[in-house]
């Protein structure tokens, strides 16, 4: 009887921790590099993708950025606009940074819309 209640508890438990999947919101208007993707880099990114920082490979503060992400280090560039979700900057953020805890899918998405409509800096 001790063992039902233990698979009972564990069940119970287990359930619970189950992190349910949130739909983004459709993002329809054009996406900005610097009043939409910085700050979420400023945010998220910069403690460790900054000179001096973790990650010197690739710098994300806000003035050199856009050009890091294009041209830094052996990874770049980490846009791919003929095949935007194969992009390393969005596979890394769906997959594994930062390292913290994984960006919300609004934030994610609106990366991959912004590459989706050309990754231009505007």
């Amino acid at each position: 009887m001790r063992i039902i209640a233990y698979i009972v508890l564990l069940v119970f438990i287990l359930s619970a921790c189950k992190k349910e999947y949130v739909q983004p919101k459709e993002i329809t208007e054009n996406v900005s590099f610097s009043n939409d993707i910085v700050p979420i880099f400023s945010d998220h990114c910069v403690s460790c993708h900054v000179s001096g920082g973790l990650f010197t490979g690739l710098i994300l503060s806000s003035d050199v950025a856009y050009n890091q992400l294009f041209t830094a280090g052996t990874n770049a560039p980490y846009i791919n606009l003929s095949n935007p979700t194969s992009s390393s900057l969005y596979v890394k953020m769906i997959t594994n940074m930062p390292p913290t805890g994984l960006l919300s899918s609004d934030k994610t998405e609106m990366i991959l819309k912004w590459i989706e409509q050309g990754a231009e800096n505007n």
